[in-house]
């Protein structure tokens, strides 16, 4: 068992000034590396949005119940998000599917989003239009209601992809546990290292950026991760 909620708690409290609408992204994921049965690589079981390190201890019950009972992990990424940037991507990613016809039968999430909140659509203005867009958005990320499952695609989408912090996050993922001094000695020489994550074979280093030929050329064997989760819990 992994259970890094108290060091991720404080890195969050010792790293981070969150502004209005910034929010750290979890998602609790079933792998067929641990369940085999499963037809795909990665099955979505919940996802969290957490404002500051209270939320994240609020939901630290609910999210180790679920690793449990689905023999499943829970990851965290540790750039922070921002609503505004997200909910704009996820139209730009509407929009391109629009255009892409990704989905065969696509379904409007505005239109849904209007049907059940007895919004009639076609009174609107353009300006009342994009406002309730936006709105829309905004409310799924508080709310946590999926009003379309495209709507979830789009949202998880960008969420996924867009962080908003000045200084981001890289993940050195060592396998090698004997390793760990020796390589966070020589990352110290080429940037800060920020702290050190247990995960279930070895460790995740978060540092910032610098410039990974310097690494790899020493350490060809050792994974640089971008914009990528760690472990915040696994069984």
């Amino acid at each position: 068992m992994t259970d890094n909620f108290d060091l991720i708690k404080n890195f969050i409290k010792k790293n981070y000034t969150l502004e209005k609408g910034d929010f750290f992204f979890i998602q609790v994921l079933k792998r067929r590396k641990e369940n085999p049965e499963l037809k795909k690589d990665v099955s979505l079981i919940d996802t969290f949005f957490i404002n500051d390190s209270f939320d994240l201890e609020d939901y630290r019950q609910e999210i180790i119940k679920l690793c449990h009972d689905n023999n499943a992990r829970c990851y965290i990424r540790l750039d922070k998000r921002n609503s505004d940037k997200i909910c704009l991507q996820a139209l730009k990613i509407t929009t391109d599917d629009m255009i892409n016809s990704i989905h065969d039968k696509y379904t409007d999430p505005f239109n849904v989003y209007c049907i059940l909140n007895n919004i009639k659509k076609d009174l609107l203005s353009e300006t009342e239009e994009k406002f309730l867009i936006l709105r829309m958005v905004s409310d799924i990320l508080l709310s946590g209601d999926w009003y379309n499952p495209v709507v979830k695609y789009q949202f998880l989408s960008a969420a996924g992809q867009f962080a908003s912090d000045p200084i981001r996050k890289w993940i050195i993922d060592l396998d090698d546990k004997t390793m760990l001094d020796e390589v966070r000695g020589f990352l110290e020489t080429l940037t800060n290292v920020l702290e050190v994550i247990p995960t279930k074979n070895g460790y995740h280093i978060i540092t910032t950026g610098f410039n990974p030929n310097l690494f790899t050329k020493k350490y060809s064997n050792i994974e640089i991760k971008r914009n990528s989760p760690t472990i915040l819990y696994s069984i």
